[in-house]
């Protein structure tokens, strides 16, 4: 037998024993996104309930937020039947949605939603899984204002206020802004309180003044009339908010120069 017919059969069979290889692999690459795709299936989602028996303080902390209402509250409900239920809003509003097939695994935003499905308990704390529903109309543009602001700009994420000590009620509390706002002149704690309570104190007046205003309209029968308390109630409100800016400027520089 010759060289050339040996080094031709041994190539030929270094070219087979590629090939199966390469086969063989990419089976076992499929097999693997096939069993991940799998694993977001609607079946796979196992709800609160299940999570609720190791992790019951979570659970209760949940259980009433917005998160755990997102599909039966009211207004939701309301809004979306007069669209006509648009299968869209259940992206945001189940949990496990399936887009294929317009089946979801749980009404509300529950535990999946953020740790994946099943029991794999996943910690995903990126904003971008907050801004995936946080956004839009709908969403009150949360997450664009987030992303021009100053929190995002200095590394703050939506969790390390909404969920400051493992808090799954997703609300803020005043020790979560003391982390951060402690005793310089911008971040003193004074200060914010104060500027929060003028903020309030604005808010109810706000509210007083239009429960007024809506009242003595509704005791006024002239178009004319109308049209005279609007421009008075226009000017009195561009007045309070001139005061509150002013107060709160005496105040921010008070402290600053304190």
């Amino acid at each position: 037998m010759r060289m050339s017919e040996l080094d031709n059969r041994s190539l030929i069979r270094f070219m087979v024993g590629a090939v199966l290889i390469t086969v063989s692999l990419s089976g076992i690459l499929l097999l693997g996104a096939s069993t991940m795709v799998m694993a977001q299936s609607v079946d796979d989602y196992v709800g609160p309930a299940t999570c609720q028996a190791c992790h019951a303080d979570n659970y209760e902390e949940w259980d009433g937020t917005a998160h755990s209402n997102a599909f039966t509250d009211e207004a939701f409900q309301s809004e979306w039947q007069s669209q006509g239920s648009p299968s869209e809003c259940l992206e945001c509003h189940t949990t496990g949605y399936d887009a294929t097939s317009g089946e979801y695994a749980f009404e509300g935003v529950t535990c999946e939603s953020c740790h994946e499905a099943g029991l794999t308990m996943a910690v995903n704390t990126a904003p971008e899984l907050c801004g995936s529903c946080h956004t839009g109309e709908y969403g009150k543009e949360k997450f664009a204002k987030f992303q021009e602001g100053i929190h995002s700009n200095s590394g703050v994420t939506c969790v390390d206020c909404h969920m400051y000590e493992d808090n799954h009620r997703f609300e803020v509390e005043s020790k979560a802004c003391a982390t951060c706002h402690t005793d310089d002149d911008i971040h003193d704690r004074r200060l914010i309180l104060d500027l929060q309570g003028a903020s309030l104190e604005s808010e109810a007046m706000y509210e007083e003044l239009e429960a007024e205003y809506n009242e003595l309209v509704n005791s006024l029968g002239g178009e004319e009339e109308r049209t005279t308390l609007m421009t008075y109630v226009a000017i009195g409100g561009a007045g309070i908010i001139a005061l509150i800016s002013v107060v709160v400027a005496i105040y921010y520089y008070r402290y600053r120069g304190a």
